[in-house]
């Protein structure tokens, strides 16, 4: 299992059943990296560094806002999704574009722009199929456990110099 912890900004329920809106930091290990400077990764990183990802998911703990819970997304669901959002957009162009120079006598900016007709139609292939596998629970994150409570994680906050523990006594 995938684990990620996240902050629970918002709670909603209803007489069938309750979801939370849950927040999540995205994480870079750009700044670990020698090559950070020379790395379009790394600017990408630098500019979606403070957006988080906010998604719905089943409120199985019974958390509240403010809450720190850990989600966990199978890793067989994560490595599936992750190939078909990545992988079959470039085997389509590759696949697309080895048909047109196999069976056209195209030049090759022609086979070149058919490739990228290619990659976009594996993009929308992507999205269909995702859609389609939406309710499917490999792809849904769950959660799994609290991380700190909201009473916990406010605590924290006061003053993140000196342990919670320690503050007390």
């Amino acid at each position: 299992m995938a684990e990620e912890r996240a902050l629970v900004v918002d709670v909603c329920s209803d007489a069938s059943k309750s979801l939370a809106t849950v927040k999540t930091q995205r994480q870079s290990t750009c700044n670990a990296c020698q090559l950070k400077s020379t790395c379009g990764q790394s600017l990408i990183s630098k500019i979606m560094s403070g957006q988080g990802i906010e998604l719905d998911v089943p409120n199985t703990l019974n958390a509240k806002r403010g809450d720190v819970v850990i989600l966990s997304i199978p890793e067989r669901g994560l490595l599936k999704a992750s190939m078909m959002m990545f992988l079959m957009p470039l085997v389509l162009m590759m696949f697309v574009a080895a048909l047109c120079k196999l069976f056209f006598d195209w030049p090759e900016p022609a086979i070149a722009l058919v490739g990228l007709l290619g990659l976009g139609a594996g993009f929308l292939l992507a999205k269909m199929m995702a859609a389609s596998m939406q309710d499917d629970p490999a792809f849904q994150p769950k959660m799994t456990g609290f991380a700190l409570s909201a009473s916990e994680a406010m605590s924290c906050h006061q003053d993140t110099r000196i342990p919670v523990a320690l503050r007390d006594g």
